[in-house]
């Protein structure tokens, strides 16, 4: 049978568990095969669908750790540890040779991507910890949210009459600064076209 027919029909048994134990449950199959590496280009597409589908926002991959996958501000761990070939492989399918130079010189590469078959854009950063390649993904939200749907304060509003000036936008990680660029940008971008 089909490793991917296979993989579709476990995950539609399993609908029962929430978003992230099914997404765990799909990197468990992977590498329980030991076929992961060898159709990685092809579980790459999967993998980024079914982060879409169950609204997945991050996913981690990391040498000497299972993969994590962030579901509504919780991190699942799944899968088996993974080593510096399998960070190697994903990174050769991820990155173009510009970019592969780039994480050679600065030992950090920031880019995105879009998946043509799903039509979703991913934010990704690849980077060095502990002399070992990491990656972070992201999945874009489809929608720019409006500032009343972030809940921003209504004073935002008031820079968008400012005919000069500077706006800083800071915050943790997965805070909603990229967020709250767009919605502000969605907005100022309908009031002056």
């Amino acid at each position: 049978m089909n490793f991917c027919i296979i993989l579709t029909l476990a995950l539609q048994t399993v609908k029962k568990f929430s978003a992230g134990k099914i997404f765990c449950l799909f990197f468990k199959i992977c590498y329980n095969t030991k076929k992961f590496l060898e159709v990685f280009k092809l579980l790459l597409e999967e993998i980024l669908q079914e982060a879409a589908q169950r609204e997945v926002s991050d996913i981690h991959l990391t040498v000497g750790q299972a993969s994590f996958l962030r579901v509504a501000d919780e991190l699942f761990s799944c899968g088996e540890v993974l080593t510096q070939a399998d960070l190697e492989n994903i990174l050769s399918e991820l990155l173009s040779p510009r970019l592969q130079k780039i994480l050679e010189e600065r030992r950090a590469v920031d880019f995105s991507f879009t998946d043509e078959k799903i039509s979703r854009r991913f934010r990704a950063n690849v980077y060095y910890q502990r002399k070992f390649p990491a990656v972070a993904l992201r999945l874009i939200s489809e929608k720019i949210p409006t500032l009343e749907e972030i809940g921003a304060p209504k004073v935002l509003k008031n820079f968008f009459s400012a005919t000069q000036g500077l706006i800083l936008v800071t915050g943790k990680t997965g805070s909603g600064k990229s967020t709250t660029l767009a919605a502000f940008l969605n907005e100022l971008c309908q009031m002056r076209p």
